[in-house]
């Protein structure tokens, strides 16, 4: 019996759906509930091999443009990563966020996860940066 190409598709990218929505959901309730002064370190329950470690609040002044950045573990590389900026105002927006290298023997941006964020909202507001670090195997 042939399979339509159709239903490959649906059997080859639902799997990566399911992981993507996993892992969304767990930076979602990382960030929402992590108002901490220190880096936290969560192991992802839904994505076994891989950690999120999310930053403390990052102060951003208003009329300011500030970088934040979060590591990952020694050892542990960064897969992706991201931002999220406590303000509800249209004039206060991500700049941009991207891996960065933490200064370790390479010059690979493996090492954590960097962010601008610009706010021109009116009032000083404050932003959360975050990585995915992959756990390596034993």
């Amino acid at each position: 019996m042939k399979m339509s190409i159709t239903r490959k598709r649906v059997r080859l990218l639902l799997p990566l759906a399911i992981g993507v929505l996993a892992v969304g959901s767990g930076i979602t309730n990382a960030v929402a509930d992590n108002h901490k002064s220190a880096p936290d370190s969560r192991a992802a329950g839904s994505v076994p091999g891989y950690q999120y470690v999310v930053s403390a609040s990052i102060a951003n002044p208003n009329n300011a443009q500030t970088f934040g950045s979060v590591f990952c573990p020694d050892g542990r590389p960064v897969t992706g990563g991201g931002v999220f900026h406590f303000s509800g105002s249209v004039n206060a927006e991500v700049n941009s966020t991207f891996p960065i290298d933490g200064g370790d023997a390479d010059s690979v941006s493996d090492d954590g996860w960097g962010a601008w964020v610009n706010n021109h909202s009116g009032a000083a507001s404050s932003f959360q940066v975050w990585a995915i670090c992959r756990i390596p195997s034993p």
